[in-house]
């Protein structure tokens, strides 16, 4: 950019600034890693290979880091104590031949003890790798199944010469690997993965369709950005012998289950019961801690029940963190924030993210993710992040997917069109859109009708039901004006006709009715991405596969299809592993309580009449709050829309980098991205409020950048962390 770079009073450019480091316990704090490797071949492995690998996650470090090795594999850890046994701890832990390294919090250590063999003697400050080491020595591979909380382990067995590993029911503590015939190598990242010489750093071609396409990510939990590198999936062991190696999968949602009390009531306390322990078992720390809060009804319930556990336990006020918003009203959240701080035991900060460019940072943040990332509002989470590493925090509570967990309580709709009962359905249909608080049309009673409706009854003509059919054209009809003949067009029913004298007749009815409507799902691909890519990796029928898997699956259907499969999606770990990435930079852990087995295994088995009711979605989370949460919050309908706030600010702070996007395009990634769709995607961005071209600019960008040869390669280890006080790294 052409703008000069602001400088402090000492003539220094911000972006040369950094945050002083400072001893461990006086404000500086590294979130733990591990990285480790395995030689299948039988060569000896040195510690400092491991920590080499170690060494590009500086700011998992700081507070200690250890390696250790055996025979053919040495393992290496740094750390970020946030729990009082981790302290006296040194990591990778040894027991009787075995070797642990790993990023844990067990929220059930008390059983775990218990369980084990009356002989074992474990005192009381054991630490948790130390537990996961012995509950391997106890069970085995099987260990993993008595786990609860948040982990990601490597175990190196030298009696049977093997690696084991495994990562936490949602990926909330990341993993990946590379295996070869050998050599295995692990990280919490992918860089320390790559700084090994063994493994070769190569893009990974197919990733870059699903930098266009994020849809894409919820099909694949294990893809990165590097040939060769894969996320451990959540919920997966991965072992590996110098001659085999076998993934698996520990835990699954059971989709069919369903929990059965006698009273709505007894529901309601059932969740207040799970989610009240989920986020007490968060708040295992002797450190400051801290929760994000936007105002939502997810981080709201959050830090108002950690806030009055707090109270109980004779605790310091909960450090809250909110964005507000003074030149977007439309993301604005400022009045239902409000409602919560006013009561005691909460201290309120706030960070004001469109008062800056929303590319701060990037050039970090780019070399954080190990490439492009999709998150075009991440910016506001970094703001976040470091104003609570400011103030002392090492752990934040988050929100996050608590959407995912709870459910909208779309099953539901689907439920009452395949029972026939549209009375029902045009009835919650209503009360949804009277609801529904945003400004913006999310939810309309045309759209939920095409949504849920028309697909069930195309089922029913393609299933030859034809009373159902026309039951559901008759109540369309009456309770949403649709008229018969564009339902029976749009459901398929003339083509279904048995008679041809019959489909001609009518077909030349609806033409002249109806000529308005589209069909969809066209091959067409409106992306910036290269078509002959696009054909190379089959992104229109994936597409298309995951859409009818996660979104709308076909009918007839479970009345769980959606919540279940939404659970199980890969677009959950991607999306912590965001998050966790940019928290670790500043010094902080992410905990999640709404990724809790326990509280996610109810929330599925929970009627799906109790999920969305009288046009409440979520509606038995509401209730679970009553007391707890203002109504202000409870019952409010739907949420403000930050990609305004990235919309404003990229045309506020960054115009000249957004005019400059296609030609860094046509220079960096022309082999990725079409220069024509490009040009315009750029014109549909600077002439309309357009939310798709911002998405496209955005992966244009951060592509473009990745690639332009002054950018540092991948393996450079990612820079200390500078201040806020800085403008674009786009130069």
């Amino acid at each position: 950019m052409a703008r000069a770079r602001r400088r402090d009073r000492r003539g220094i450019p911000a972006e040369s600034r950094r945050v002083p480091r400072v001893r461990p316990g006086r404000g500086a704090r590294e979130v733990s890693g591990i990285a480790g490797v395995v030689y299948r071949d039988g060569r000896s492995a040195r510690t400092e290979t491991a920590r080499a690998m170690l060494a590009t996650m500086p700011y998992r470090c700081v507070d200690g880091a250890h390696a250790h090795a055996s025979g053919p594999a040495a393992f290496a850890h740094g750390a970020l104590f946030t729990v009082a046994e981790d302290a006296a701890a040194t990591v990778p832990f040894t027991l009787d031949g075995f070797m642990v390294t790993a990023d844990v919090r067990l929220d059930n250590r008390t059983e775990l003890i218990a369980a084990l063999s009356a002989g074992t003697r474990i005192g009381p400050d054991v630490s948790d790798t130390g537990l996961i080491a012995f509950a391997y020595r106890e069970w085995g591979e099987r260990c993993v199944e008595r786990l609860t909380g948040d982990f990601a382990f490597a175990v190196w067995d030298q009696r049977n010469r093997t690696a084991f590993c495994a990562r936490d029911h949602f990926g909330s503590k990341p993993l990946c690997y590379y295996l070869s015939d050998t050599v295995f190598a692990f990280g919490s990242e992918p860089k320390a993965i790559l700084a090994h010489p063994d493994v070769p750093r190569e893009v990974n071609e197919e990733y870059i369709c699903y930098h266009f396409y994020p849809d894409m990510l919820v099909g694949d939990a294990a893809i990165t950005f590097h040939r060769g590198v894969y996320r451990l999936e959540p919920a997966h062991a991965l072992m590996v012998a110098p001659d085999r190696s076998k993934k698996t999968r520990y835990w699954q949602l059971d989709p069919f289950k369903e929990e059965l009390l006698p009273t709505d009531e007894q529901y309601f306390e059932r969740f207040n019961e799970l989610f009240s322990r989920a986020v007490k078992d968060r708040l295992r720390t002797p450190y400051r801690l801290g929760s994000t809060l936007s105002g939502g009804l997810d981080s709201s319930a959050i830090a108002c029940t950690a806030r009055d556990t707090m109270v109980l336990d004779g605790r310091s006020p909960l450090e809250t963190y909110s964005a507000l918003f003074d030149n977007v009203p439309s993301s604005d959240e400022r009045e239902f924030i409000a409602a919560i701080t006013a009561g005691e035991g909460l201290r309120p900060h706030s960070v004001y993210p469109d008062t800056r460019s929303p590319l701060i940072d990037i050039d970090t943040a780019l070399r954080l993710h190990d490439g492009p990332f999709y998150g075009v509002n991440y910016f506001i989470h970094w703001h976040i992040y470091s104003a609570a590493a400011r103030d002392g925090v090492r752990v934040l509570l988050d929100g996050e997917d608590g959407d995912t967990t709870v459910s909208h309580g779309i099953d539901r709709l689907r439920e009452l069109v395949q029972a026939d009962d549209w009375a029902q359905f045009a009835a919650e249909t209503d009360a949804i859109v009277a609801n529904f608080d945003n400004e913006r049309s999310y939810a309309s009673r045309l759209g939920v009708m095409r949504s849920y409706a028309l697909p069930y009854l195309a089922s029913r003509v393609n299933a030859r039901e034809w009373g159902s059919v026309l039951r559901g054209v008759g109540a369309l009809r009456r309770r949403f004006q649709y008229p018969y003949l564009r339902t029976l067009r749009e459901v398929g029913a003339f083509r279904a006709l048995p008679f041809p004298a019959a489909r001609r007749g009518i077909r030349r009815i609806v033409n002249r009715s109806a000529r308005s409507s589209a069909e969809t799902g066209s091959r067409a691909e409106t992306s910036v991405l290269r078509a002959e890519l696009s054909e190379k990796y089959r992104v229109y029928e994936r597409r298309r596969a995951i859409f009818d898997t996660y979104f709308s699956p076909p009918y007839p259907s479970h009345p769980r299809t959606i919540h279940h499969a939404t659970l199980s999606s890969g677009g959950l770990v991607h999306g912590l592993e965001l998050f966790e990435r940019m928290a670790a930079y500043w010094g902080v852990e992410i905990r999640h309580p709404f990724c809790d087995r326990r509280l996610v295994e109810h929330c599925l088995a929970v009627p799906p009449r109790l999920k969305l009711q009288d046009g409440y979605t979520r509606h038995n989370f509401r209730e679970a709050m009553r007391g707890t949460l203002p109504d202000t919050v409870r019952l409010r309908g739907g949420k403000g829309d930050l990609s305004d706030v990235s919309n404003y600010a990229l045309r506020r702070f960054e115009r000249d980098f957004i005019s400059s996007v296609v030609d860094r395009a046509s220079k960096h990634a022309r082999e990725y991205v079409d220069p024509d769709a490009a040009t315009r995607a750029l014109n549909r961005f600077l002439e309309a409020d357009d939310p798709g071209g911002l998405m496209e600019i955005w992966h244009i960008a951060t592509l473009a950048r990745w690639f332009d040869p002054e950018f540092q390669n991948i393996s450079a280890p990612v820079k200390e962390r500078q201040t806020l006080e800085m403008g674009s790294q786009f130069q």
